[in-house]
């Protein structure tokens, strides 16, 4: 019986999994996340009720 998750999981076609062992792999993980400090962030204001 083979395992559900194996190394190729998701690589439907010979493509991807050659794209992904001989370039990708080896490549980082990158990240686009947004970091705000405190100080820049817009004052939380009180509205009147209407």
């Amino acid at each position: 019986m083979t395992s559900f998750m194996t190394e190729d999981f998701l690589l439907d076609t010979e493509f991807a999994r050659r794209l992904y062992h001989d370039y990708a792999k080896d490549q980082p993980i990158s990240t686009t996340t947004a970091t705000f400090r405190r100080s820049r962030l817009p004052k939380t204001i009180a509205l009147k009720p209407v």
